[in-house]
C-alpha cells in the first residue's frame, strides 16, 4: 500500500475520528466510547452495549496524567473541579472528534488528553435523522461458567433493558447566511446492579436517564468570518 503521509512540522500525536468511523462502528454511543477506540489510550472502564452509559470514564494515555481536557467546537468545557466534561454530548451531533495524545499544541495547558468535539452545522438543504435503538434480556450473553460459580460469582450486571432515541434536523434559514441544526437525544440504560435486591426478594434495578439537546445556529458574517452559537 501507499505510505502514510508524515508532517514533518508537528510533533503531535493523535487522530481524527470521523463522523463516518462513528456512525458504521456499533458501539455505546458517547463520546468516551470513541476514545476507548483510540491506540494507545488506558480506560477506567470499558462501555458494552451501554452498561457505562451515564459513566465518565476516566482516561489516559502513553503512561500520562489523567488530567484531561475537553473541548466543544473550540471552546473549554472541562469541569476542572471533577477533571471532567462539564456536560454531556447528543452522540449523533459528532462530526469529529479530534484526540490529541501527546506533544499538544501550544495553547492546550494541560499535559493529558486533549480532545475537541466538532458538532454539525445546518446547510442549505434539510437533513435530518431519526433512530431508535432497543437492547433486552434475549440480546446479552452470560459468561459466567462452573469454575466462576465454584468461586462464589453468582451472577453479573444484566440489562432490564437499554433505550436510545435520536432525532436530529438542520437547515437554512437564509439562503447562504444563516443556518441552523438541532438534535435531542435520549439514552436510558435499565440494569440489574449486582446484589440490589428489593424487600420483596426481587432484583432492583438502577435507571440513568440521559437527555442530550444541541441548538446550533451558524452565521456567514463575511465570506472569511463565521459566527456560531450553540447551547
Amino acid at each position: 500500500g501507499e505510505s502514510p503521509v508524515v508532517d514533518v512540522r508537528s510533533t503531535n500525536v493523535g487522530v481524527n475520528v470521523t463522523s463516518d468511523h462513528m456512525q458504521n462502528v456499533p458501539n455505546a454511543r458517547d463520546v468516551w466510547v470513541v476514545l476507548e477506540e483510540v491506540p494507545a489510550m488506558v480506560m477506567d472502564r470499558y462501555n458494552v452495549g451501554g452498561s457505562e452509559s451515564g459513566q465518565q470514564s476516566s482516561f489516559s494515555a502513553g503512561g500520562g496524567t489523567s488530567q484531561n481536557a475537553y473541548n466543544f467546537d473550540g471552546i473549554d468545557i472541562t469541569d476542572m473541579a471533577a477533571t471532567g466534561a462539564a456536560t454531556y454530548f447528543p452522540y449523533d451531533a459528532f462530526d469529529e472528534v479530534q484526540v490529541s495524545t501527546s506533544a499538544h499544541k501550544a495553547e492546550v495547558a494541560t499535559p493529558g488528553v486533549f480532545l475537541n468535539i466538532v458538532t454539525r452545522s445546518g446547510s442549505n438543504a434539510f437533513h435530518g435523522l431519526q433512530a431508535f435503538y432497543w437492547q433486552g434480556p434475549a440480546l446479552q450473553a452470560n459468561n459466567i461458567d462452573d469454575e466462576l460459580r465454584e468461586n462464589g460469582v453468582e451472577e453479573g450486571d444484566e440489562f432490564k433493558r437499554y433505550i436510545d432515541f435520536t432525532l436530529s434536523l438542520g437547515g437554512k434559514i437564509i439562503q447562504d447566511k444563516l443556518w441552523f441544526y438541532g438534535t435531542y437525544q435520549r439514552q436510558q440504560p435499565e440494569i440489574y446492579p449486582i446484589g440490589f435486591t428489593r424487600a420483596d426478594g426481587t432484583r432492583g434495578v438502577n435507571t440513568t436517564a440521559l437527555k442530550h439537546i444541541l441548538v446550533k445556529l451558524d452565521f456567514q458574517a463575511t465570506p472569511q468570518h463565521k459566527i456560531s452559537f450553540s447551547e
